[in-house]
């Protein structure tokens, strides 16, 4: 989790965030400006959403929260022309509280850490509806489009749940996707470039996806016919949707091939090792450490335990063979010394020895 330092400090890193999280969040909130619904008072179906939330959640509470407000007040200006100050403070919120919960893009690895950040961005959404709304009817403030000022409890009310679910279906959606990516991203690694399933599924997923883009654009022609006049902002909002989907597939494609492929390419590099005898201990046990429990990673743990059983193998038959070795060596001095001194040679030094010793004895 972000230290409390980090999280209630503004850097020049964190101001470029902002910056770059409102542009995205105002452009995406007019480009799918079209997704209103009609139960829901004056909302649209907005995924920018996310982008405030998501920002809090990986950033810290402030990133979130300026992220939300100069994100609604820009998309509001190019969706309505004017600005609504409740949608500005509401969108602020929803950045601000799953801030103080933020985490490392790391952290979202799994299942149980995304149903936390779930959790956290439901009760931002909460939070930040209930400032919408509060502001709406304390101020008496107009509803978009429709201009309808709150008044009655139930109305009040059921607008409120509407608001909650609209934004949280987005959020369900969207931000369980963009976090998993996010945590497994490897910009390091450039391996799974040169890997031949990383191709094969990446071609696959983009070639499943035409035909539901296609449909896309189809629907959104004549959904834009109905609610637009002008043909250059047809033409625009159904390029821009049609190009954000497609890399949005694109991307989703390269890193669920890139995730696929990881362990598989640490497997074929450590069999070509262990090929050229080049393969180490601590090679196998960084094997046996890869996160996560499908099968490839099963595979490369059996391989991992194989690996260092044959390595262990390895260094005993080398330590018994420096083993035989030093009594091989003692053995050829012993029997070396055997032949020199059964030589008839050597036994006519021990008499000629002998005799001198005796003669220098007999002498004394």
């Amino acid at each position: 989790m972000l230290n409390n330092k980090n999280r209630w400090h503004i850097s020049l890193t964190d101001l470029k965030l902002i910056i770059i999280g409102s542009v995205f969040y105002a452009l995406l909130s007019w480009l799918t400006g079209y997704m209103r619904l009609e139960s829901v008072l004056g909302m649209d179906l907005r995924p920018a959403i996310v982008i405030p939330i998501l920002y809090g959640l990986i950033y810290g509470p402030l990133v979130g929260l300026f992220t939300g407000l100069l994100g609604n007040l820009v998309g509001d200006a190019l969706n309505y022309n004017m600005i609504y100050v409740y949608g500005i403070l509401g969108n602020g919120v929803m950045g601000l509280v799953p801030g103080l919960f933020a985490r490392e893009k790391t952290f979202f690895k799994n299942f149980k850490h995304i149903m936390y950040a779930i959790v956290v961005s439901l009760l931002g959404i909460l939070c930040g509806m209930a400032a919408l709304t509060g502001y709406a009817v304390i101020f008496k403030q107009p509803l978009p489009v429709t201009e309808i000022i709150l008044s009655d409890p139930k109305e009040i009310f059921s607008f409120y749940i509407q608001l909650v679910l609209v934004n949280l279906i987005s959020i369900i959606i969207i931000l369980p996707l963009i976090l998993y990516n996010l945590a497994n991203l490897d910009l390091k690694s450039r391996d799974w470039t040169r890997s031949g399933l990383v191709k094969k599924l990446l071609g696959t997923i983009v070639i499943a996806s035409v035909i539901p883009i296609a449909l896309l654009g189809f629907f959104l022609t004549q959904e834009f016919i109905r609610q637009e006049s002008s043909t250059s902002a047809i033409l625009i909002k159904i390029f821009a949707t049609i190009i954000i989907t497609l890399l949005f597939t694109v991307t989703s494609s390269i890193l669920l091939a890139q995730k696929i492929s990881g362990p598989l390419l640490k497997l074929t590099k450590a069999a070509k090792s262990m090929k050229k005898g080049e393969f180490k201990k601590d090679d196998a046990e960084k094997l046996l450490n890869m996160e996560g429990n499908d099968e490839v990673i099963q595979l490369g743990n059996v391989f991992s335990k194989m690996a260092q059983e044959v390595i262990a193998r390895e260094e005993k038959l080398r330590s018994q063979v420096e083993e035989l070795k030093i009594k091989i060596d003692e053995v050829n001095k012993r029997v070396q010394v055997s032949e020199i001194t059964e030589s008839e040679y050597f036994k006519e030094l021990k008499i000629k020895a002998k005799l001198m010793r005796d003669k220098r004895n007999s002498n004394k």
